[in-house]
Order: C-alpha cells, then structure tokens, then sequence
C-alpha cells in the first residue's frame, strides 16, 4: 500500500504507474511522531504506552520518510512499514541499511490480504491512504487496527471528510474531464492547472461557485504538482462523513478518542462562535458535537486517534488542565525587537501572530518556550524546579497555547543542540540525508526542512569532529561556489548554525 496511488484491490501495481512516475513525497509527518501521539492520547483521558520501547506499525510507509526517522530518534522502539509499492519498499530498506538500523522493518504487501497474527502494535499511523483506496482496503485498514492494537494502543488515520470536501470535489471533477488520461503524470497536472486557471479567469460575477474557483485556482497555482495528482487526478478519492468514519470503526471495535491536535478536537476550540449552537443540536452525543461541527465549518480533512474500544475513556468535551502536568511542551515564539508601547515584551508565533505574556507566570512560560525551541520543556524545567505560586494558572496557559496552536506537546523531551559550541554537531539522519543531496532532511522535531544555502554544503562536515575554523574555512569555498552571496565566511557559518539550531538539526 502506499499513499494516494489508488491501487489495492490485490492486483500487483502496474509498472510505470502514476505513482511511481510522479511520487508523492515520503516525508515525515509531525503529528504521527508517536510522542505527540501518545501526548494528544493522555490530554484526552487515555493511558498510552512508553514511546521509547514501543511497538508502531505504519500503513503505506512509501519509501520510508515518515517512519524511518522515527526508528532513528527511537532506538529502543520496534519499527515495521508495510506498503504495496514493491520500488518504494526497496528504496526505504535502501536508506534502513545505509543508516544500519536494525529496529526497523518494511516490507512489500496488500493490505487486503496482510495478517499480522501475533504481532501487536501500540501506534498504528496511516496517513495520506484511507480515502485514496478502494472500500475494500478502508475496511482493511480499519480491520487491522482493530485487531491488532494492543489495549492501550492508538491509531491515527488521516482522511478527507463532507460535506467540507464537496467544493474541492466540484474542482476534481472539471480536472479530471479536462486532463488527458494517455498523457503523463506532469502534463495532466499541466493541464489541469491551467485549465482551472483559465476557467476561474474567464467565470463572470462574484457567485459563490466563481467565489470557489478563484480560491482553488490560486491554492493550486502554489501547490506541488505530486499534490494535485494525487489528491485531484487519481482515480481513487473517497471522502466521508466523520459519522460514518466513527461508525466503520466501532464495528472494528475502535473509539474515536480525538483528532491529531487539540485545537481541532474540541469545538468549543475549532469553533467557538458555534460550540453553543452545536451542543444543542448534538445533545449529550460527543461524536454527534463532531459531526455538527463539520456542517458548520466545512473543515475537509481530519486526523483522527482511535482506541480499542474495550476501556476507551468517556469521550471528553473540554480539557483538564492537569493531564499537562508532565508532558513536555515546544512553541516556535521569537521575541520582537520592539517592545509595545506599553514596554512589555511582545512575541511573534510561527504564524507572526503576537503574544504578550501578562505578569510573572505567563512571562515565564513565554520566555522559556522561546528559549528552548525546538527543544522542549515541562513545567518543572520552564520554572528551573522552583514551586510555583499558582500551578493551576500556568497548566491553564500551557492549555491555552496549545488551543491556540502555538505550542506542540509530546510525553517524551527533545534536547537539540544551539550552535555556539567549539565543534558543532548534526544529527547524523540530517547529515547523510544532506549529502545526498536530498531537497529536505528531517530535523530532530519529526518535520521536514529545506536547508538555504549557507547551509547546504556545510551539513555533511558537522560531525563534531571539525572546529569552528576548519568550519570557517568550509565556509570560505561555500561562499566562492555559491549561485547567491552569502557574505564573509563568519557570517555563513554564522548563518548556517543559526538556521540549523532553529531547525532541530544540531544535536545537543
């Protein structure tokens, strides 16, 4: 099985597919990242396993991006991706010896006939599969889960959901009627996006349906071309209904426990200014407030957590503070130069929205956040183990800055490193990725990063072995051989280890 290709109805995959002409990247997912998973799993009432000796399955693990890095920053955990794909299996257990893992497994299958018997697993990830295969592989995909998490196991399924996904169905339809199916991968895509283009140009009015096709067409005009075919041009994308989803996976003996963030978990959070109507018509049924939630926000993906069913904690409408007490929280915040005009300090989240910390608890939040990352915190480390005056307020703005989407949370700690010691070192999985010259490495937080240029040739010298001169020097022939100027040789490594540390590329 593997991501968006369409084929798992047991036929071997025909060679020169789609898929394997244009690939849809194998990257890693931060959400799926089994900390995250097992943290979202604790703030909504379950008892997850130890990340660090668990057992994860992945389903269409592709050519390993995803679940690779993941065998790297967890040694002691047991690793196994399945996937239909017979050249991406390869590829993936290619990259599992170059990095000699041998915690981690991947091998070709379909789905529709794979048992996994007495293997048990405590994560199963599927993302970017579900909706972009055939009914009778959902099924399987649901089966397996249900029979082969352990009890305090999580599953995490991404798929599209309606009734949000009818307006980009409308787009799907007029690329598939346009694009050419003898013609290849990249010219369909071409197609169709200058089609969309030129009919969302040439559409009079302003009409809601026009209204549609301009957003479309400028979402798709930035869009990677590997997206559009497999989200828009394959010949398999079935959406559902969150309901029908939840009810699939109860008969596989699965409860919905929440989605992959706590922002799009509750809607109280996703959409306060409806929570009250949705709870009306939704009554006493957690899973009805989900669906009503959806009519009302159009959302057109999800990322669900499934539990087995046996044991599944009460559905939860609101969140308990203190289940953050122990997880380890990162949010990318940057101080701003400016203070306000009032003279307190003023940070800017990834998004560059600006958060001003009120009095000393809050202060103290902020600007250890800010410090650590990407590296984590817990309360304790956040308050250097001093007793805190009003514990439940500071649990309350850790909560709040993960409603807001400002912060992440994980049970488990990252420790990066900042770039100012006298031998700078990459994680090795970064390292050789670079030297591959891959066009992104997974940084230590288990997301994808383009490395700019002053960084580039440099990765593959930052073993720990080379001092800041010898970097220096480096950087010197970097500079002379560089299509863009990178100013003097201090200022590029200066440039490079900033840009890496911020990353979650150098190792502590």
């Amino acid at each position: 099985m593997n991501a968006k290709n369409g084929a798992a109805d047991g036929a071997e995959e025909p060679h020169g597919s789609d898929y394997d002409r244009l690939p849809y990247p194998s990257l890693p997912i931060a959400y799926t990242q089994p900390g995250a998973l097992a943290a979202m799993a604790t703030l909504f009432g379950a008892a997850p396993a130890d990340v660090s000796t668990a057992s994860v399955l992945e389903i269409g693990c592709a050519s390993g991006g995803n679940i690779v890095p993941l065998a790297v920053r967890f040694p002691h955990a047991r690793f196994l991706g399945v996937d239909l794909s017979a050249r991406h299996v390869a590829e993936a257990n290619a990259r599992i010896a170059a990095l000699g893992l041998t915690n981690i497994s991947v091998r070709q299958g379909d789905i529709t006939s794979t048992q996994f018997e007495r293997e048990a697993f405590d994560f199963i990830i599927c993302h970017g599969v579900f909706s972009w295969v055939p009914r009778v592989a959902q099924d399987a995909i649901l089966r397996i889960c249900g029979e082969s998490l352990r009890p305090a196991g999580v599953a995490a399924i991404s798929y599209n959901v309606l009734p949000g996904w009818h307006t980009r169905r409308i787009v799907r339809d007029i690329l598939l009627f346009h694009a050419d199916p003898k013609a290849s991968p990249a010219d369909r895509v071409a197609r169709a996006r200058k089609a969309l283009a030129d009919i969302a140009g040439a559409a009079a009015g302003n009409s809601p349906y026009v209204s549609l096709l301009r957003s479309e067409a400028q979402r798709l005009a930035k869009a990677p071309s590997a997206y559009i075919m497999g989200e828009f041009l394959a010949e398999q994308n079935t959406p559902c209904y969150f309901s029908e989803f939840a009810t699939r996976a109860a008969a596989n003996g699965l409860t919905y426990l929440c989605d992959g963030e706590v922002a799009t978990s509750l809607p109280d959070y996703f959409a306060p200014t409806i929570s009250k109507r949705v709870r009306e018509l939704a009554g006493e049924s957690a899973l009805g407030v989900q669906q009503y939630t959806d009519f009302f926000t159009g959302r057109p993906f999800r990322r669900s957590l499934l539990v087995p069913s046996a044991g599944a904690p009460k559905p939860m409408l609101a969140l308990d503070p203190v289940r953050a007490r122990h997880l380890h929280f990162s949010a990318d915040l940057r101080r701003r130069a400016e203070p306000s005009k009032a003279g307190e300090a003023v940070y800017l989240d990834h998004r560059g929205r600006p958060i001003r910390p009120k009095g000393p608890v809050a202060s103290a939040i902020v600007e250890g956040l800010a410090r650590a990352y990407p590296g984590t915190c817990t309360l304790d480390e956040l308050f250097h183990g001093t007793k805190l005056s009003d514990e439940a307020k500071a649990l309350q703005i850790l909560t709040l800055l993960l409603i807001s989407e400002q912060a992440t949370v994980s049970t488990v700690p990252l420790r990066v490193g900042r770039g100012d010691g006298a031998c700078p070192r990459a994680w090795h999985l970064a390292r050789l990725e670079a030297a591959a010259r891959q066009p992104l490495v997974t940084g230590q937080h288990h997301a994808p990063v383009r490395l700019i240029a002053a960084l580039a040739q440099l990765m593959p010298h930052l073993t720990g072995e080379n001092d800041r001169a010898a970097l220096m020097r480096l950087a010197a022939n970097t500079t002379d051989s560089a299509s863009q100027t990178l100013g003097t040789p201090d200022q590029a490594l200066a440039q490079a280890l900033s840009f890496a540390a911020r990353h979650g590329l150098l190792e502590p």
